[in-house]
């Protein structure tokens, strides 16, 4: 799991997408309800990040760096046991 993290801190050096946080989340076997409850968000924001796009309206989002901060923080604290 160790190296797990460091692969993850290298793919996201630059802005998370979707696709990235969705490979993040499947890689620690969560639910979207899961990571958006450990996110403190909304499942519907988690929907939209891992899109790409807002449901109904389309438009792009992104996924704000303090997120995929959260995100590396969570892999962490999965590697060590203690979520």
């Amino acid at each position: 799991m160790e190296q797990l993290a460091a692969d993850t801190a290298i793919a996201y050096e630059t802005d998370m997408t979707g696709a990235e946080m969705r490979e993040f989340r499947e890689k620690l076997g969560w639910s979207q309800q899961r990571l958006a409850t450990a996110l403190g968000m909304s499942v519907s924001r988690i929907v939209d990040y891992e899109r790409g796009t807002t449901r109904g309206v389309g438009k792009p989002v992104t996924i704000p760096r303090v997120v995929e901060l959260a995100c590396e923080m969570l892999l962490v604290k999965h590697e060590r046991g203690e979520i």
